[in-house]
Parts: structure tokens; C-alpha cells; sequence
């Protein structure tokens, strides 16, 4: 750790992410301090310093949800690029980021348990692009998973025609097959005019 943090500082992080709604007179009695603004200035300067934050997190299993990693190799640091930058915006996706080794992006979403891994994996979101894709794998995360709760952001629903990654989901063969509900950004998905 490159920010040296003292042991106050460090269990008031644990205790705020076992419980981000605890008070200050509550975190304060757990660091063993009589004011709660000792902890209060502590988590103002954590977050100033863009060393923590505190935020709601999803229950997937009990919002019907799948979580899947997918690992993706490409073939160009341009494909690359193009790749990664799509996924980022992508509302489904929890995190995605570079990798070193056999696969070069990874990418944690979450999917309708209704929707097929494929609607992700092999959606309209690459064919615009004329993105190569070299090897892919997918893992759907167990159930039985922990933590259970993920940090899921859920889109502001536009009436826009196009996602928010570019794609459009209109003329999408799975949207089309029913085997996609589309991108959870769009009001209408099956919209082709604004």
C-alpha cells in the first residue's frame, strides 16, 4: 500500500464497508474515539484524497441476476482499445479492465437471468466496429457466491436509438430472436428513429 494508513483509518474502512449506514456516533464508538467528528474527518479525508468512498451496492441473486467473467484476447493493441473502451460503457458491466497473460481484458457483468450469455458475448455491440475478437471465455458465477452484493450501477433509461457503447439494438439477431431484451439503457430497443 502506498498510502500509509494508521489502524483507525483502517478500521473505519472495514466497518464502513460491512455497513455504509452506520453513524458517526456508531463508527466512532468502534474506533474507541469519544467524537463522532474524529471519524467523520477521517472519512472526509479518505475521500478527498480518493483513497475510499461509500456507495449502495446490488444483491444480484435476490435482483434475479447473473454475474459472468468473460475474458477476451484480441488481436491489435487497436482491437484492444476499441474492445475495452465498448465494455466500459456498457451498462451490464460491473468492471473491466487489462489483463497480462493468455487473455488480454476481462470483464465482470451482469445479465437478466432471462438473457443468454451470447447477448453480451457476441452482441451488436462489436459488428459496427469491425472488432476481431481472438479467443474468448466465459464463466457464469455460481449462486453461491460472496460477497453477494456487487456494485451495480444501473443506466439512467434514455430514448435514445443508440446505447450508450454506440451499438444500436434494433437490427441486433438476438434482440430480433427474443434472446436479448436489449441494452437496459434504451426505453424502447426496438426504436430505429428518435
Amino acid at each position: 500500500m502506498d498510502e500509509e494508513l494508521d489502524t483507525a483509518t483502517i478500521k473505519l474502512m472495514c466497518e464502513l464497508q460491512r455497513d455504509g449506514r452506520k453513524s458517526f456516533v456508531e463508527l466512532a464508538k468502534s474506533l474507541g474515539v469519544s467524537s463522532h467528528s474524529t471519524a467523520k474527518n477521517k472519512l472526509t479525508t479518505l475521500e478527498e484524497r480518493g483513497l475510499f468512498r461509500v456507495r449502495g451496492e446490488t444483491n444480484a441473486k435476490k435482483m434475479n441476476l447473473k454475474i459472468i467473467l468473460l475474458f477476451l484476447s484480441t488481436f491489435s493493441e487497436e482491437d484492444h482499445n476499441k474492445v475495452l473502451e465498448s465494455y466500459k460503457k456498457c451498462p451490464r458491466v460491473i468492471r473491466a479492465g487489462s489483463t497480462i497473460g493468455e487473455f488480454d481484458i476481462f470483464v465482470i457483468a451482469y445479465i437478466a437471468k432471462k438473457n443468454p450469455i451470447e447477448s453480451i458475448i457476441h452482441g451488436q455491440c462489436f459488428g459496427d466496429q469491425g472488432i476481431r475478437i481472438r479467443n474468448r471465455m466465459v464463466l457464469i458465477i455460481g449462486e453461491d457466491m460472496s460477497p453477494e452484493f456487487f456494485p451495480i450501477l444501473f443506466p439512467v433509461v434514455t430514448d435514445n436509438i443508440k446505447a450508450p457503447c454506440g451499438a444500436t439494438c434494433y437490427d441486433c439477431k438476438y434482440l430480433l430472436n427474443q434472446l436479448c431484451e436489449g441494452c437496459p439503457a434504451l426505453s424502447d430497443p426496438y426504436k430505429t428513429k428518435k
